[in-house]
């Protein structure tokens, strides 16, 4: 591997792969990557057809032939750039984007425009009777593709068995190039891409690898306690119940994503939870600093995520549903903010039993009544709820939290 360009989760060294560079159509090998480089000169425009009646028009950069040749299902990727841009106010749209550049890219059946946020697409379509799904691509994030529920694809797109559940991932990295994974070793996807500079072939996805003390190190806290305390928290997560198993989850983790990936992801959660903690004018523990309460969680949500047999006795009944806080989409960002709530939580019902925090409103009958484990903490679905609770005060000005009978 080359050395880490930190503009890109996937970094390549050409000379690994001699003529596969030039290489334009190709199917991916196991657990492949591809990086496609756009040429500069811009496809001429196509007109697609999406949903019911609708059409769009934009130049094809690639297209992903994926579950094999009798599928007939795939993945367009658009530049849509010659369209017109109609609005540059920031707003969210149905894609889950923000941005200040809105394009007018087609109209539906009844003759109304429709718009998108941003500069490419990408449109998934199978011939098995669905109706085709588009995605804002926006750099420094993907997509998940296939038939697993919350995927792009799931449903509505009707993709055949031969489409896997897991079966790629489309993005854009921040340097402007765009990649495309293949997740698992049976998947066929092939890639086409007549209309770019070049593109870099791996056999692997990010392919890092961390050993599991080193993840069981990651879980421990050793980043924010002393020789000894880090020593027991380590112990702890060897014997506890979960702490091996989620630290084998986070070796997978950083295999298909790279660490630092891993540890930005993280960074961006302490960020907003110190910042909520503080708004809240909550004290936090020396623990709050720590990198290891997000990584636990986010290795926690998908280990529940990728192992479907065991959700019962986590998520019955809790109103809580599993799903991958490292996606681009609707369950990831749920499962993020679910991090945070969970974290405020713990250090809000910790503040509150050592005199340091007073709570508002209904958060009151969480820390009076709410379920707790054999330790005394509440659990985590209920540490969720008091940290979401507590969060919908933020914007309400001034704060006069009640005492706690």
């Amino acid at each position: 591997m080359s050395e880490k360009n930190n503009s890109s989760p996937h970094n390549f060294d050409p000379s690994l792969f001699g003529d596969a560079l030039q290489e334009h159509n190709r199917v991916l090998g196991s657990n492949g990557v591809a990086i496609i480089h756009p040429s500069e000169e811009v496809a001429p425009l196509e007109t697609f057809q999406f949903g019911e009646g609708s059409a769009i028009q934009g130049s094809r950069i690639a297209t992903l032939e994926i579950g094999g040749e009798k599928s007939l299902s795939e993945v367009v990727v658009l530049d849509m750039r010659q369209s017109p841009v109609t609005d540059t106010q920031p707003r969210p749209t149905e894609w889950g984007v923000h941005t200040d550049n809105y394009r007018q890219i087609g109209t539906d059946a009844n003759g109304k425009s429709i718009t998108m946020a941003g500069d490419f697409l990408m449109l998934i379509s199978s011939a098995s009777g669905g109706k085709p799904q588009a995605r804002a691509l926006v750099p420094g994030h993907k997509w998940d593709v296939g038939r697993r529920e919350g995927f792009i694809g799931d449903k509505d797109v009707g993709m055949p068995d031969t489409v896997s559940r897991d079966h790629c991932a489309v993005g854009i990295n921040t340097d402007g190039s765009m990649f495309v994974e293949n997740h698992e070793p049976s998947n066929i996807t092939r890639l086409i891409a007549p209309h770019t500079t070049r593109v870099e072939f791996s056999n692997d996805k990010h392919g890092e690898t961390i050993e599991v003390e080193q993840a069981v190190d990651l879980l421990s806290y050793t980043d924010i306690l002393g020789q000894e305390e880090a020593a027991d928290a380590i112990e702890y997560t060897k014997t506890s119940a979960h702490g091996l198993k989620y630290a084998h989850e986070l070796q997978a983790i950083v295999k298909e994503r790279g660490l630092e990936s891993v540890k930005e992801a993280v960074k961006q959660l302490q960020q907003e939870c110190l910042g909520d903690l503080h708004k809240l004018g909550i004290t936090t523990s020396k623990f709050a600093e720590s990198q290891s309460w997000a990584l636990w969680d986010i290795a926690k949500q998908h280990y529940y995520f990728t192992h479907p047999e065991e959700r019962a006795e986590e998520y019955d009944g809790k109103n809580a549903t599993p799903g991958d806080p490292l996606t681009e989409d609707t369950w990831g960002k749920q499962k993020r903010g679910e991090i945070i709530d969970r974290h405020i939580g713990w250090e809000a019902d910790l503040a509150a039993g050592e005199g340091g925090f007073k709570l508002y409103g209904d958060a009151v009958e969480v820390i009076e009544r709410g379920e707790r484990n054999e330790t005394g903490q509440l659990r985590s679905f209920e540490l969720a709820k008091l940290g979401r609770r507590l969060r919908r005060f933020i914007n309400q000005k001034p704060l006069n939290p009640p005492s706690i009978s």
